[in-house]
């Protein structure tokens, strides 16, 4: 933000915008992917927990108080066993959708300024922004990983 303060009074604009865009996308992008192969690898994790608390339930007929019995082969329960609600909604509270709006924006950013680049017009630069940012905001990606996970982990 204060390189862009910068140079934003100068005919070093486009330029800079041209390499710093792409450069953030591309870590936001990447960082998308990370969390999700993270909160992948969380669900096994989960399983596992629930696995260990079945086994200890088994253990001593006092230990049903303690350890609720867990269905394994059903992701909503384990969902809701961490106290959440499943469903796609649960999506937008996580890490990695933060960083695919945030990253939506930079794309949608990115497009705009790169078509007004091309001489569009400031309301089509800002349409087209708009619309790509709508597109790249979809976490559906990030839904179906979850979904695979949450019955293979």
């Amino acid at each position: 933000m204060i390189a862009l303060g910068f140079v934003s009074g100068t005919d070093h604009l486009a330029a800079f915008l041209g390499a710093l865009i792409p450069i953030v996308f591309l870590l936001g992008v990447v960082t998308f992917a990370r969390l999700v192969a993270l909160e992948v690898q969380d669900f096994g994790w989960l399983r596992d927990i629930q696995r260990i608390r079945n086994y200890y339930r088994q253990l001593a007929p006092g230990a049903v108080t303690f350890f609720s019995e867990l269905d394994l082969d059903d992701p909503r329960a384990l969902v809701a066993s961490l106290g959440l609600r499943p469903g796609p909604w649960q999506l937008l509270s996580t890490a990695a959708a933060l960083i695919a709006v945030v990253n939506s924006a930079v794309g949608g950013v990115g497009a705009a300024v790169a078509a007004s680049g091309l001489g569009l017009p400031a309301a089509g630069s800002i349409a087209l922004g708009v619309a790509v940012a709508a597109l790249l905001a979809s976490l559906s990606w990030q839904w179906r990983r979850n979904v695979r996970a949450l019955r293979t982990a």
